[in-house]
């Protein structure tokens, strides 16, 4: 498609989208409003409101503080030998 847009017809969808946005991005705040609103209605009468941020699909990297911590190689070692026992398998003696 792009190869039979002249510049002019590009430059005129490119305004297009800056007025009536098209985008993946449009459609979420689209579902967040919605989401939103039905928290809202069902939120306690104590519990502040939830804002359009909160309500928006949050993707790529997490802040610093929120990142998982990683697990030690024997934390790995001992459910990876819960997980086998849990299907019967014997452990080995050393």
């Amino acid at each position: 498609m792009l190869r039979g847009l002249t510049a002019k017809q590009f430059m005129e969808w490119e305004a297009f989208a800056m007025i009536e946005p098209f985008s993946e991005l449009r459609d979420d705040y689209r579902f967040a409003a919605l989401v939103q609103v039905l928290a809202n209605a069902n939120r306690g009468p104590k519990q502040p409101p939830y804002t359009l941020k909160e309500c928006l699909l949050q993707f790529g990297e997490k802040d610093d503080e929120e990142k998982t911590p990683q697990q030690s190689r024997q934390t790995q070692m001992s459910v990876i030998q819960a997980i086998a026992m849990a299907y019967g398998a014997v452990k080995k003696e050393k």
